[in-house]
């Protein structure tokens, strides 16, 4: 059976733990369809996966830990292939990534994308916000930094509005990352995320659907239910 796993820009201090946990694991899920909490054992077996880069990559402090370095852990543990989005995250004008979007190479990962089984992410809140963070400061306009209060997080490397969508800004015009189509169309959207500070943008990223699934502690999911 193959499986297609695909991974974007989660968070260095938890998933790389919850990658290595064998085929056999224990963790909390919240089921936003029916606010439903428990802790339940899953069980994943996996013959063949195909892992794709979900966005392109930005650097981080550790080299092991970025997108494409949890591309390769996921890869090293599960037989299969694997595809890299061989990109930045954004590119420095909408016509370069128009362009760059036509490289055979990274056309090639993107069609990839086309039948995807699972999405592996994290999310980013306000404290990681592309529009503030330092590391994207050369691809953000001067219109978008007006629009800095209007954002709530972001995901998929999209920066995401106080509604939960997609931020009408020009960087959300210049990422390299899977249309949005194709990762609305993925059975199993599973965000990974741990603490009350994401509360507020995790609330709008499932109530919009951009994921269904949730991979996080009892005190962010308690949090959750109690005040969304």
């Amino acid at each position: 059976m193959v499986r297609r796993v695909v991974d974007h820009n989660p968070s260095h201090l938890y998933i790389p733990k919850f990658i290595e946990i064998s085929h056999r694991c224990m963790f909390f899920v919240m089921d936003f369809n029916y606010k439903f909490c428990a802790l339940m054992t899953i069980s994943i077996i996996i013959d063949q996966a195909e892992i794709i880069q979900l966005t392109g990559s930005f650097l981080t402090p550790h080299s092991g830990t970025g997108t494409r370095g949890l591309v390769r852990k996921v890869a090293s543990i599960y037989p299969g292939t694997h595809h890299y989005m061989d990109a930045p995250l954004y590119m420095s004008s909408e016509d370069l990534r128009n362009q760059m979007l036509e490289e055979p190479l990274l056309k090639s990962t993107l069609s990839a994308t086309n039948t995807i089984d699972i999405i592996l992410t994290g999310i980013g809140s306000l404290s990681s916000l592309p529009l503030t963070n330092s590391l994207f400061t050369p691809y953000v306009s001067e219109s978008d930094k007006t629009k800095v209060d209007d954002c709530i997080g972001s995901i998929y490397g999209y920066v995401l509005d106080k509604n939960g969508e997609i931020a009408d800004l020009d960087l959300n015009k210049k990422v390299i990352a899977t249309p949005l189509t194709n990762i609305l169309k993925t059975p199993h959207r599973l965000v990974v995320a741990i603490g009350r500070h994401k509360t507020n943008v995790l609330y709008h990223v499932l109530r919009n659907r951009l994921a269904n699934e949730l991979l996080t502690d009892s005190e962010t999911a308690t949090t959750l239910l109690e005040h969304y």
